[in-house]
């Protein structure tokens, strides 16, 4: 628990400074985000400590007055901040001042101040997206390790965090809401796909970066597992057999490339297409993003009206087989 002081000292004259300070020691997510001297971009820290310091009163020869008369007096808060460089740790210091004999000073507000600085506070969304380790956010570099001669060794490969860390720029691009975390070491990523006209009303899908491979798991919501456990069930476990045996997507091109499987969680009831993806195959195939977060969940949406139908026994199994062959195969 980080320890701050509540007591405004009375060395302190600025009324926005004190505020910008209890602002940061009371966050609930100490993060903050600015790009300081050295860095060529604009980067996550975790604030590892906040002190508020008062400076030593300057004095400046009045003519007019002839005599001394105080013109600048800073007030401080000092931040030690933190960040992980794939497994390297860098830390920075960062000092926010502001004259509390200037006028301008005075009137500028706490949002102000950082703005002046070049600092911001990361909202809910940027915290979701980053990556972190041991509460530092990480930044992963791919940089292919070489020989002398300047070529890259032969057995190079990317790390999983990398590849995560590049599956991240990609939905970023593609505007996909996205949230990371990690599963017992293993990046992770969870995604929310909006498909318009739904019948679920939209498919979620999560992905891990093991060392060698991806696991991908595409799934409906809650309310379609909630279904399945009250729903018929021995029905649906034939229509998911026969997907598993005929349901098998093709590219833009109508090449099967990767093909899911699909399957009934015991645990939660939920309705899962699985597809674990090979690096290599990853690697030598050029759409394999696009058949994660587009063929998937689309294959997923498609397929709802004959599985729900089943589920609330609306369907039997036969006539759902009928109606995807017709509609989806053919």
């Amino acid at each position: 628990m980080r320890t701050f002081n509540e007591i405004r000292p009375e060395s302190i004259k600025c009324d926005n400074i004190w505020k910008l300070y209890m602002v940061l020691v009371t966050l609930d997510s100490p993060y903050l985000k600015t790009r300081l001297r050295g860095d060529d971009t604009e980067y996550l820290y975790l604030i590892k400590s906040v002190s508020l310091e008062s400076g030593e009163v300057d004095y400046t020869f009045d003519h007019m007055c002839n005599m001394e008369l105080p013109y600048r007096k800073n007030e401080t808060i000092h931040l030690c901040l933190k960040r992980m460089l794939c497994n390297e740790e860098i830390s920075k210091e960062l000092d926010i001042s502001v004259n509390s004999y200037s006028a301008y000073d005075r009137k500028l507000t706490a949002k102000g101040i950082l703005d002046r600085h070049n600092v911001a506070l990361p909202n809910k969304d940027e915290l979701n997206k980053s990556s972190f380790v041991r509460d530092m956010p990480v930044t992963y570099i791919e940089e292919k390790p070489k020989h002398k001669t300047g070529r890259p060794h032969k057995g190079w490969r990317l790390t999983n965090q990398e590849r995560a860390a590049r599956f991240k720029a990609f939905l970023d691009d593609k505007d996909i809401w996205y949230m990371c975390d990690t599963d017992l070491g293993v990046p992770h990523i969870t995604m929310v796909f909006e498909i318009p006209d739904c019948l679920v009303r939209c498919i979620e899908s999560s992905i891990w970066f093991f060392e060698r491979h991806a696991e991908v798991k595409t799934y409906y919501p809650e309310v379609v597992s909630k279904m399945c456990e009250c729903g018929c069930l021995d029905e649906l476990l034939k229509l998911l057999n026969y997907m598993n045996a005929y349901v098998i997507p093709g590219n833009s091109e109508g090449e099967v490339n990767l093909s899911p499987r699909f399957y009934n969680n015991p645990a939660d009831f939920s309705i899962v297409e699985r597809t674990v993806i090979n690096y290599k195959f990853w690697d030598a195939l050029p759409d394999t993003e696009e058949y994660i977060t587009g063929c998937c969940p689309e294959l997923l949406n498609d397929l709802a009206p004959f599985i729900v139908g089943v589920i609330t026994g609306n369907l039997t199994s036969g006539k759902a087989m009928e109606l995807i062959e017709t509609n989806i195969l053919n």
